[in-house]
This record gives C-alpha cells, structure tokens and sequence, in this order.
C-alpha cells in the first residue's frame, strides 16, 4: 500500500508566506479535518518564523484567535482548542538562496506557489519544484507559462493528472467572473460584457505609499476570460481595473448585454435556484439589501457577493453590482488544491 493510501491526505508544501499565504494558512486550518491535504511545509523568502508568527498573531482582517502558536527550532506547532495533538509545520526562510536550496523540495506531494514572484515567468519554479514526490505546482496568479488555467466552479474538472504539472488558478477577478459568466450565457446568452473593478490596497502598502491617488491598472482578466470562455470574444469583453488608495473590500460591477430582455425578478430567481443547489452553489452570495458595509465581507467564502437591491435590468443589459475580498480569493484556491489532492487520492486508491 502507497504513502499517500495509508495517510489518506497529500502533502503539501507552500512557497510565500505574504497575504495570499496567510490567508491561505487561515483557510486550511479551518477546514484540515475535512481537507484532502496537509499543509507541512512553509517557505518564505525574506521573513523568519518569529516574523511569521508576530503577522499571524496581529493580522487584523485575518483572525487566527482560536488557534495557539509555539516556535521549536523551524518548527511552527499550531493547536486548537479541540485539537488531540498539535500540527506541525517547518517552516523555512530562504533568504538569499537559490529555490533550488530550500531543504524540502521534493518532499511534498504538491506546492503551492503562493509568493507571487513565480506568475509570469514560472519556468524556474517549475525546474525547481516539480522533482522526486511533488508532481504539481499550482499558482496562486495568472500564469501564461501553467500548463492550464482552472477556475473551480467552471473548468477545474478538466484537470488532468498526467500531463497538468504546473496549474494556475486565475485570479481573484478571473475567479468573480468566469463562473457565473458561464452561467449567465448558458440561461440567457450573452452578447458582450464589461467588468468595472473598484480594487482596494493592503493597509501596510497604504502606509508605505506617498503617492495615494487614482490610478488605472492592467487587469489579467481581459485576456484570460476570452481564452477560457468560448462564446465570449476579446473584442466584446472590457475591463476597467482602478486601484483606489482605501482599505476596504473591493467593489467589481458586471454588465452584461443579453441576447434579449430579462425581468429583473426572473434573473433574481433562477440566481437564487443556481446559488442553492446549481452550477454557482458555494461560489457566491447574495443578500437582500446593501447595508453600505462593505467589510462585513471580509474574508468571505464567496467570489463575489451581491445583493438584489443593486441588480438592474435597463433593456437588455443586466448590472450587478458587487463585493469581493481579492485576498480571501483563497477561497476558490483551496477548492483547487482540494480537487487536486481528491482527485490524486482516489487515483493512488482504485
């Protein structure tokens, strides 16, 4: 009997330990019962496990208050109140080093490359992580050098565990729009569509920051979606990307040009319906009114969350309007892992 049949979970091993990684350490913690991985290494490349541990412990949007947290060596001992023995992580600082010098690669089953340094240029990471037991990498980022892109919720079933190394999990705008694009088209059809994203900016990169003005930013998701989504061509599809100097959650609105004019009321209930128990089940929320807090959404589960009093129909163009934590996009990353790590067990199993 294989390793991977006797512990009935993957290993995993993180590379980043930034806000992606922490909310992703987060994520998992909350979820490693029913999880199909463990997460047993952590590489950083500039901070020590003290540093770690001091983030952990003060983060103020991601709350770790129900977990203990003791330093042994590299060894980062993590407890919960319920908990029978305590989770060991190693934890590894590379400094000045090469990848290639970080003592566990190889080690785990997967990585995940959670640093952000690896996104467009990941042939490196590939050469370097992808040797002895690990078999996949998965990029918390677009990543054009992946092998595939999936979006949970969309397409993350074409995995293929044979030939699918290095898999990029979009972004947290390409995680908002696809899925519920694709459903959107498949019960009404879709002629064309815009995307306006309001993206907010980390409070220790406010601080940093003399310059906090408006400005426009590329955004991945104007060349991703057209790739991924068939009915959709480049030249149907705008992005507009602002990056605003403030701390809260972002705000993203969908227009969508529809093949012919929707009731509002019949959108809302067949929305409802999918987000219950169809397509869209687990991917986003919707309330009945804007109560004009926009972080009670922070580190939600949902891709988006929208509420009904923002939704409008003017002809046969649907808006919705939306929250969403591009940090908390973990969420959907998670599920990937998961999927993968699900996938890979019953594979070793059968």
């Amino acid at each position: 009997m294989s390793k991977l049949s006797q512990s009935k979970k993957l290993i995993a091993g993180m590379n980043g330990f930034g806000r992606f990684g922490l909310h992703m350490l987060k994520y998992w913690l909350d979820r490693r019962d029913k999880a199909n991985f463990d997460i047993e290494y952590i590489n950083d490349p500039v901070l020590t496990i003290d540093q770690a541990v001091e983030i952990i412990k003060g983060d103020e949007a991601v709350n770790f208050f129900q977990y203990k947290f003791k330093v042994e060596g590299d060894n980062l001992l993590i407890s919960s109140p319920h908990a029978t023995s305590n989770r060991k992580i190693i934890f590894t600082t590379q400094g000045a080093k090469k990848l290639d010098e970080i003592n566990w690669v190889g080690k785990p089953d997967l990585v995940l490359e959670c640093s952000g340094s690896h996104a467009e240029y990941c042939e490196e990471a590939r050469a370097t992580f992808i040797t002895n037991r690990t078999k996949h990498l998965v990029i918390s980022a677009t990543a054009p050098g992946a092998d595939k892109t999936l979006v949970y919720g969309y397409n993350h079933k074409d995995f293929n565990l044979n030939t699918d190394l290095v898999i990029s999990y979009g972004s947290c705008t390409v995680n908002a729009f696809v899925p519920l694009a694709e459903w959107i088209n498949k019960t009404f059809g879709i002629c064309d569509a815009d995307v306006h994203v309001v993206h907010n900016v980390p409070g220790y990169k406010l601080k940093q920051s003399k310059n906090q003005v408006l400005y426009r930013k590329e955004c991945t998701l104007e060349v991703i979606a057209p790739k991924l989504l068939e009915f959709l061509a480049a030249e149907r599809f705008l992005v507009d990307y602002i990056v605003c100097p403030f701390t809260n959650v972002s705000g993203i609105t969908f227009c969508f040009g529809l093949e012919k004019e929707v009731k509002k009321e019949t959108f809302i209930d067949s929305f409802k319906q999918s987000l219950k128990g169809g397509d869209l089940q687990g991917l986003y929320g919707l309330e009945k009114v804007d109560v004009g807090d926009s972080n009670r959404y922070i580190c939600t589960p949902f891709s988006t969350v929208f509420t009904e009093d923002n939704i409008q129909m003017r002809g046969n163009k649907l808006y919705l309007q939306g929250y969403f934590d591009s940090e908390a996009s973990t969420n959907r990353y998670y599920d990937l892992v998961d999927y993968i790590s699900k996938l890979h067990l019953s594979d070793k199993t059968s």
